[in-house]
Protein backbone atom coordinates (compact mmCIF):
# COMPACT_ATOMS: atom_id res chain seq x y z
CA UNK A 1 0.00 0.00 0.00
CA UNK A 2 1.07 3.28 -0.97
CA UNK A 3 1.86 6.45 1.74
CA UNK A 4 -0.52 9.49 1.20
CA UNK A 5 1.55 12.65 2.71
CA UNK A 6 -0.78 14.32 5.61
CA UNK A 7 -3.10 17.30 3.91
CA UNK A 8 -3.05 20.18 5.79
CA UNK A 9 -5.20 22.82 5.55
CA UNK A 10 -4.54 26.89 4.50
CA UNK A 11 -3.52 27.49 8.49
CA UNK A 12 -0.73 24.51 7.81
CA UNK A 13 -2.48 22.17 10.26
CA UNK A 14 -3.42 18.93 9.37
CA UNK A 15 -6.61 18.03 8.33
CA UNK A 16 -8.31 15.04 9.80
CA UNK A 17 -11.85 13.11 9.20
CA UNK A 18 -13.03 11.39 12.00
CA UNK A 19 -16.13 8.73 11.84
CA UNK A 20 -17.47 5.86 9.98
CA UNK A 21 -17.29 6.30 6.55
CA UNK A 22 -14.55 8.10 4.53
CA UNK A 23 -15.10 11.67 2.76
CA UNK A 24 -15.24 10.76 -1.13
CA UNK A 25 -11.59 12.56 -2.05
CA UNK A 26 -10.11 12.65 0.87
CA UNK A 27 -9.92 9.37 2.05
CA UNK A 28 -6.05 9.55 3.04
CA UNK A 29 -6.81 11.81 5.74
CA UNK A 30 -10.04 9.69 7.26
CA UNK A 31 -9.42 7.93 10.64
CA UNK A 32 -12.47 5.24 10.47
CA UNK A 33 -14.31 4.83 13.82
CA UNK A 34 -17.25 2.35 14.89
CA UNK A 35 -20.95 3.28 13.46
CA UNK A 36 -22.81 4.20 16.59
CA UNK A 37 -19.79 4.42 19.12
CA UNK A 38 -18.04 7.00 20.72
CA UNK A 39 -13.89 7.31 20.41
CA UNK A 40 -10.86 8.74 22.18
CA UNK A 41 -7.55 9.87 21.13
CA UNK A 42 -3.88 9.29 22.16
CA UNK A 43 -1.03 10.66 20.89
CA UNK A 44 2.19 9.39 21.06
CA UNK A 45 5.18 11.77 20.80
CA UNK A 46 8.65 10.13 19.97
CA UNK A 47 11.90 12.09 21.58
CA UNK A 48 9.50 14.65 23.08
CA UNK A 49 10.89 18.20 24.31
CA UNK A 50 11.44 19.20 28.07
CA UNK A 51 7.87 21.14 27.83
CA UNK A 52 6.23 17.75 26.97
CA UNK A 53 7.75 15.79 29.99
CA UNK A 54 7.07 18.36 32.42
CA UNK A 55 3.41 19.17 31.35
CA UNK A 56 4.24 22.90 30.39
CA UNK A 57 3.07 22.23 26.52
CA UNK A 58 -0.22 20.14 26.19
CA UNK A 59 -1.89 19.50 22.48
CA UNK A 60 -4.63 21.32 21.44
CA UNK A 61 -8.26 19.87 21.80
CA UNK A 62 -9.33 18.02 18.33
CA UNK A 63 -12.33 20.43 17.24
CA UNK A 64 -14.75 20.03 14.68
CA UNK A 65 -15.05 21.79 11.42
CA UNK A 66 -17.35 22.10 8.41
Amino acid sequence: MATVPLRRGDDRQPVLHIGPEAPEGDEGNWLATAPGRGFFAILRLYLPQQAALDGSWKPGDIEKVQ
